[in-house]
């Protein structure tokens, strides 16, 4: 009985393989790294890059699961020639973040690719098929930016690199705050000292 299950095991591992592998020059491998995502008061990495090889399957899916409070869905439909049809990323966050303020929490926003100008083309959901002048070929890169994360992809001899980074705009936003402390403590010290040189002036004029 045991053998039996192996042996079907085996054929299902050895089916799998052959009905998802090219020919070697369609395959494409996608890195998944330096994949941050916000996770109380500060980012996070993905403690490993997950690599793909998809060949000639039309249509492959990566869950990345990225903490207890977000989930990355990753959507990509593939052609035989080994170029990227269309691309989606679907994001899901929930629980209390720093980026409430920007986002309903459990808010899932989706994005798609576009290959010449990187725009949000829906931000609640859907895909983008591009057409054959604008698939994604070596020697290329394309982002997309959503409400918490940017996208980029950079295709090169070794594959297409997918990484993703906190979207500028926050950034933006969390800078003027640690701005403002640091003038609030600045004009706390320059007011401390001009408090402690009057009251010295005061002591030597007194004696």
């Amino acid at each position: 009985m045991k053998k039996n299950c192996c042996l079907l095991l085996i054929m299902i591992m050895v089916f799998t393989l052959y009905s998802c592998s090219g020919d070697g020059s369609a395959d494409i491998w996608i890195f998944a790294k330096s994949f941050n995502k916000i996770s109380g008061e500060h980012m996070i990495n993905l403690s490993e890059a997950t690599v793909i090889n998809f060949g000639d399957c039309k249509e492959f899916e990566c869950f990345i699961h990225t903490s207890d409070s977000g989930d990355i869905l990753l959507t990509l439909n593939s052609e035989k020639d080994g170029t990227i049809s269309s691309l989606s990323v679907t994001e899901t966050f929930g629980g209390e973040t720093p980026t409430e303020a920007f986002c309903n929490i459990s808010k899932a926003a989706a994005a798609a690719l576009t290959a010449d100008y990187g725009e949000d083309v829906n931000a609640v959901s859907g895909s983008l098929c591009l057409s054959d002048n604008e698939k994604i070929k070596k020697n290329t890169s394309t982002y997309f930016e959503t409400e918490i994360c940017r996208y980029s992809l950079v295709a090169n001899d070794d594959g297409i690199v997918f990484t993703a980074e906190l979207s500028k705009y926050l950034k933006e936003e969390e800078e003027p705050l640690t701005l403002r402390k640091d003038s609030e403590s600045t004009r706390q010290e320059t007011s401390e000292r001009k408090s402690q040189e009057t009251s010295e002036s005061k002591s030597e004029n007194h004696d």
